[in-house]
């Protein structure tokens, strides 16, 4: 359902814990869909950011994740899934990054709707390209080359050592 006969692709899903917690439907049918996939990643443990699977995943599928934003620096599509309820939810914050930066990806909010959205974001990845590109400049500036250790080790390598007499 998700990808079709595909299996040249990677997808990983990361729900919410909110979504994890109240949306049995949802996830019943994205259990369903991911079930046998070789190349499709559910996470469902909330303690799992997730971010090891991010350097495989050709799509992103996630409702308001802060994993959206790690996911920003691989310049890939990224599906977003809305939950028509979600304004009455205590935990929603209309303020906050994770909605108000929807036009990252392609926002759907019918879960019936996502197989299509994963089909059109791998066949047009360059769709939101401008809108990912706006947002990783925001968040990574020129940090997105992958050599993020290198640079804090560097770093972490001037710092006066404990007891030294070094300013």
């Amino acid at each position: 359902m998700l990808l079709g006969t595909r299996e040249d692709i990677n997808l990983i899903i990361k729900p919410h814990p909110v979504t994890l917690r109240d949306q049995g439907d949802w996830m019943s049918e994205l259990r369903r869909a991911a079930r046998g996939r070789k190349n499709v990643w559910l996470v469902e443990d909330p303690a799992n950011d997730g971010m090891a699977l991010l350097p495989l995943a050709d799509v992103l599928v996630s409702d308001a994740s802060s994993l959206i934003f790690a996911f920003l620096a691989c310049d890939r599509p990224l599906v977003l899934v809305t939950h028509p309820d979600r304004k009455q939810d205590p935990g929603y914050d209309g303020n906050g990054i994770e909605w108000r930066w929807r036009d990252v990806g392609k926002e759907i909010m019918d879960i019936e709707t996502l197989p299509a959205a994963i089909q059109q974001a791998l066949q047009q990845p360059e769709l939101r390209a401008s809108e990912r590109s706006r947002y990783r400049q925001l968040l990574f500036g020129q940090y997105t080359d992958g050599h993020a250790a290198e640079r804090i080790a560097a770093r972490i390598g001037t710092l006066p050592r404990r007891g030294s007499s070094q300013p």
